[in-house]
């Protein structure tokens, strides 16, 4: 039978949107000169500015091994990915984000000071200063947008498991019950 308590729910998860994450190839070449192929795992957050969630791809002939949270360097990154750094307001530096590969954590950021552009901070895999300076992005693509399951629906299930753990275990005792 439909219970009314249910309808809430019910109704949240019909309204609930799905949430996308987009995949963004991104090219460049660093002034150490290291080639970077990343393939970043991002969330649109306004046009051409991206959320970076994953990092993975090559850099100087190394693989990425994944995204570092915070900036071993300078302390902290917004893990933005902007596809134009002219979308940045003047005078400003994006803190951009990290990823590591075997032997650096490489940080990528965009700036907005008289001129625009990317650049690369590198520090070893002990977090050694080894330098910092312009980069050239030849090209950015947004390959897919990959639906994820929106919160509701893990709500919904935990809510649906519950509902059944809570009538198994109520048949059980009235079961046991019975039999004694």
């Amino acid at each position: 039978m439909f219970k009314l308590r249910l309808l809430p729910v019910l109704a949240a998860l019909v309204v609930a949107g799905t949430a996308h994450a987009d995949v963004v190839d991104v090219n460049f070449t660093d002034w150490f000169p290291n080639i970077g192929s990343l393939v970043l795992t991002a969330t649109p957050v306004g046009t051409g500015v991206y959320s970076v969630t994953g990092v993975s791809g090559t850099y100087g002939g190394q693989a990425i091994t994944g995204m570092i949270t915070g900036d071993p360097f300078f302390g902290s990154t917004s893990n933005l990915f902007y596809s134009d750094p002219s979308q940045l307001p003047p005078s400003t530096i994006d803190s951009g984000f990290v990823f590591s590969t075997a032997s650096f954590h490489v940080e990528l950021y965009e700036y907005n000071f008289g001129s625009q552009g990317y650049a690369t901070t590198i520090t070893d895999s002990n977090d050694n200063y080894l330098g910092s300076g312009a980069a050239y992005i030849s090209s950015v693509d947004t390959v897919s947008s990959v639906p994820e399951p929106s919160p509701a629906m893990f709500g919904m299930g935990a809510l649906i498991l519950l509902a059944g753990a809570r009538k198994f275990f109520a048949r059980r005792s009235a079961t046991a019950q019975a039999l004694r």
